[in-house]
């Protein structure tokens, strides 16, 4: 039980933490078609927020309703399709890109630590064997 609890602890903590860090190296290399005209204090609340997403990405998956997921995609994307203008189209289909690489990774690691879990004995004992 308290292994369980580790390792969903640091699955979460990489979802979050590893999401964050893989979307800004994607966003580095591919830089947004338009042009950001974000504050500092709206990019730290839409890092937070994508926190707080990955989180629930995970947790959602865990519970068995990943179907919160598509809700949440659904709403995010038609609030921000009302904020579009004609021509940014662009803009939306990069917000598109990033949340579904925040979903991928965070259910990713999701389903990483529900397989270690499951095969803890197993995996447990590969790792005695390496060392």
């Amino acid at each position: 039980m308290i292994i369980e609890l580790i390792i969903k602890f640091f699955a979460i903590l990489i979802a979050i933490f590893g999401g964050n860090y893989f979307i800004g190296k994607f966003k580095e290399r591919f830089p947004s078609p338009i042009k950001n005209k974000k504050s500092d204090e709206q990019k730290q609340v839409s890092k937070y927020l994508g926190f707080l997403e990955r989180f629930i990405y995970v947790v959602t998956w865990w519970l068995n309703e990943p179907m919160f997921i598509g809700l949440w995609l659904t709403a995010k994307a038609v609030g921000h399709w009302k904020r579009q203008d004609q021509k940014q189209g662009e803009g939306f289909t990069y917000f598109l890109l990033l949340s579904g690489i925040s979903i991928i990774f965070a259910v990713a690691v999701a389903i990483l630590a529900e397989e270690i879990i499951n095969n803890w004995v197993i995996f447990s004992q590969k790792i005695i064997l390496i060392f």
